[in-house]
């Protein structure tokens, strides 16, 4: 199984362990291992895309941007330079 580090805020890291003083949990490792298992089957990716996400997806790439629906982050993915104006 594949490991993963992350930091928690300082009031979920207290829920968790109240979770399990409160034996609802053997302990911190399987709580944490259930809570993000029911997070990523919550709220995880789906399978069900439909065509019409793939269309509106493709429809809101601009011509300048890098396929990951993102752009590159500088926002000059239009070619919009320094003397072209504000842009809206």
């Amino acid at each position: 199984m594949g490991r993963v580090k992350l930091t928690l805020a300082a009031d979920v890291d207290m829920q968790i362990d109240r979770l399990v003083d409160d034996d609802q949990f053997v302990d911190r490792g399987e709580a944490v291992e259930e809570l993000l298992e029911m997070g990523i089957k919550e709220y995880g990716p789906s399978n069900d895309t439909t065509r019409d996400d793939l269309d509106f997806a493709e429809e809101m790439m601009g011509p300048g941007d890098s396929g990951t629906g993102m752009g590159s982050g500088t926002g000059m993915d239009e070619g919009h330079g320094q003397d072209d104006g504000p842009r809206l």
